[in-house]
């Protein structure tokens, strides 16, 4: 008879299948035999559901209906069986390869109620402060021209363009001094209001323009630097990786962060960088980042300056969960190129695609998927609804109420209904099934308030609420500031990659379920640092 694990019993055969693919042998284990391991660990629910922790380190759950397994966010504290699943034969795709199960967790945590520490605004704030004085005329604005004025320099464009990248969820609370440190270049208010500005998340393509336009410009001013060295590659004298005179290796950040991404000092160093673009790195270094104030910067010079503008940006973001997992994607795309600065020129004359594919192969696989919305935005969806559940697991009904947030989404309907598992589905088809009984009580925008009731220590939904889950008592209702967060993150998140997938356009005021959350967190948005 199979075992029946107490408490969370999800937990102890997620202890379990990790200490398989811990293993050394696991990861040369032909695709069968790894199947039949993992069918072996299979968890059954009181209601038949099938689960199995598998790729990613997530849970999928077998649809009954098509056979398929879907990504999905376990009922945990439910009791269960283990045991071997029917059939063995798995989707690779299913199966751990070993690396997957050591990639950063991050949070879902919008940037509303839990602030951005000011440590690191400051350090974004001394990049930016510098990045601001360069000409337009060296560094044109070749992308993100919907967000900044026609005379600003691209080099602020390409720290903007970062922290948007890594962001899991870019909405910000509508005074955060990260954002309004960009004021005085923007083009036009940004979209939201003074409590949350909904903001998207750009494509990596639009930072990989910022770069590739300048390496094409050096062939228009001077073909033959195309393949001649820079003159701050390493000398015999610097340390090995290292980028020029004043500029440390990879791994010797000035800032007290490795290049990882990771923390190794504890408080921000601000006014330091780890491939020199701040304060301290200027003044006569000869590096991509040196040289006098006034000097002009050649096309070559102001490619390699981005990529080490952005990478150093990417090193500051990775201090906090909410940016860390994409930013130390970022880096590892960025640092074999500021190794070696003409390793993508071949790439960038034959078109920004082909340097965006380029950038993308260079991640490695503990962190692929972070980066899916720029390489499966099917997964990516898939990945977002998981932590959309899961944000929601201290509710009576977490898939309902995680479909309730779904009917917020542009253009959906039931196109939506293949990329949900089974339980996700059943509940969205039931809640969009009453459009016409409730669809009368919309938000002032037109767009139908979302089919839960809200509740809270503050804020709210008053008593005129009638949405189709009032009746059937879902009740999203967060236990803290936190909780609260997470879920906004996650709702968020889930819309920007619903966009990407489709086409469909975010809404500036964003979604209406988003903005019910954000009713309680205006009246709690500023942590108190230590």
């Amino acid at each position: 008879m199979a075992a029946v694990h107490p408490l969370d019993p999800f937990s102890a055969v997620e202890a379990d299948v990790r200490a398989l693919v811990a293993n050394p042998r696991w990861a040369g284990l032909p695709d069968h035999l790894r199947a039949e391991a993992l069918a072996t660990m299979t968890v059954v629910t009181p209601d038949g559901g099938r689960w199995l922790f598998g790729a990613h380190a997530r849970w999928y759950l077998h649809d009954p209906g098509d056979g398929r397994w879907h990504l999905a966010a376990p009922p945990r504290g439910l009791p269960v069986r283990t045991g071997r699943h029917g059939s063995p034969v798995l989707n690779p795709g299913l199966l751990p390869t070993g690396a997957d199960f050591i990639g950063p967790d991050g949070s879902t945590q919008a940037f509303i109620g839990p602030d951005v520490h000011p440590g690191l605004t400051e350090e974004i704030r001394v990049l930016l402060r510098r990045a601001g004085r360069k000409s337009e005329l060296d560094y044109p604005l070749t992308s993100f021209r919907d967000v900044f004025a026609a005379d600003v320099p691209s080099t602020v464009a390409a720290v903007w363009g970062t922290i948007m990248w890594c962001a899991y969820a870019p909405a910000f609370d509508g005074n955060e001094r990260l954002l309004t440190i960009f004021g005085e270049y923007l083009r036009r208010p940004l979209p939201g209001d003074e409590w949350v500005r909904w903001l998207t998340r750009p494509s990596l393509e639009a930072l990989v323009t910022l770069y590739a336009e300048r390496v094409r410009a050096i062939g228009r001013s001077d073909p033959s630097q195309l393949s001649a060295p820079y003159p701050w590659h390493t000398r015999p004298d610097e340390p090995p990786g290292s980028t020029g005179p004043g500029h440390p290796a990879p791994g010797h950040s000035t800032s007290g962060h490795s290049t990882s991404g990771h923390s190794v000092s504890g408080p921000h160093a601000t006014g330091h960088s780890a491939y020199g673009t701040t304060e301290h790195s200027h003044g006569g270094g000869s590096g991509p980042s040196g040289g006098a104030r006034s000097g002009k910067d050649t096309p070559g010079k102001a490619g390699l300056r981005l990529v080490a503008l952005m990478a150093d940006t990417a090193q500051i973001l990775a201090d906090d969960p909410r940016f860390a997992p994409r930013a130390h994607a970022l880096l590892a795309m960025l640092k074999p190129l500021l190794h070696q600065p003409a390793l993508d020129h071949a790439a960038a004359l034959r078109g920004d695609d082909t340097v965006r594919r380029a950038w993308l192969a260079r991640v490695p696989a503990d962190l692929a998927r972070w980066i899916l919305p720029d390489t499966d935005p099917g997964t990516a969806f898939r990945h977002t609804v998981y932590d959309l559940v899961e944000s929601l697991a201290f509710t009576s009904d977490a898939p309902r109420a995680a479909a309730s947030f779904l009917t917020d989404l542009p253009g959906a309907g039931d196109r939506l209904h293949d990329w949900l598992d089974h339980r996700v589905r059943h509940a969205y088809a039931e809640l969009t099934a009453h459009v016409a009984e409730y669809g009368e009580h919309t938000e002032p925008d037109g767009f139908a308030v979302p089919a839960f009731l809200w509740t809270g220590a503050t804020g709210g939904w008053p008593e005129r609420a009638t949405s189709p889950a009032t009746a059937r008592g879902v009740v999203v209702a967060p236990p803290d500031r936190g909780s609260a967060a997470a879920v906004l993150g996650a709702a968020y998140a889930t819309g920007l990659t619903w966009c990407r997938l489709t086409g469909a356009r975010m809404p500036e005021e964003g979604l209406a379920g988003a903005r019910a959350i954000v009713r309680r967190l205006v009246h709690e948005r500023d942590d108190i640092h230590p």
